[in-house]
């Protein structure tokens, strides 16, 4: 959001309703129960988005098909770590600085730590400068950029791809 030049204010009202969002999906497994509270959170925060009815309707509606998705709650639900900690083979994790969808300074931390909690010894991490989430050399890292970058892969991650397999392939 700070990418796309929302105010503060903004921000942390989004990120409330984002972790409601959130707790809603983890917490309640009847599904129409977790429509209905979702409805009434999303129908709360349409009233204070300054946006049209129709605009602040449609982003409540996507809002509600997205969090009710399958695919969505899966991820919501999913624990990374408790699969990493079984993770004994050679790791390779690789993330762009302007990835917006997955923070490296977040992720690639906890990736490190589940790895190593598993005694796993061969894994290499890193954050791969002014890169996106599709490892595109990125102005900003938003979603809107990614159709616009010619290129389609950044030379530099896949010579480190490159070099990782050849060290561990023989």
């Amino acid at each position: 959001m700070r990418a796309s030049g929302a105010s503060d204010g903004q921000i942390k009202r989004n990120t409330e309703v984002q972790r409601a969002m959130f707790r809603i999906v983890r917490e309640q497994q009847d599904s129409a129960a977790a429509e209905k509270q979702l409805r009434e959170l999303l129908n709360e925060y349409e009233n204070t988005t300054g946006a049209s009815a129709s605009d602040a309707r449609a982003f409540v509606e996507s809002q509600l098909r997205a969090a009710l998705s399958p695919s969505l709650r899966s991820i919501i639900l999913a624990d990374p770590s408790s699969i990493l900690r079984k993770v004994t083979c050679p790791v390779l994790a690789l993330n762009g600085s302007r990835d917006l969808q997955v923070l490296a300074r977040l992720n690639l931390p906890a990736i490190s730590a589940a790895l190593a909690g598993a005694g796993n010894q061969d894994y290499e991490i890193a954050e791969l400068p002014m890169l996106n989430h599709l490892f595109q050399k990125a102005g900003t890292g938003l979603v809107s950029e990614y159709a616009v970058i010619e290129q389609t892969f950044a030379p530099e991650a896949l010579e480190i791809m490159n070099a990782w397999i050849q060290r561990h392939v023989k």
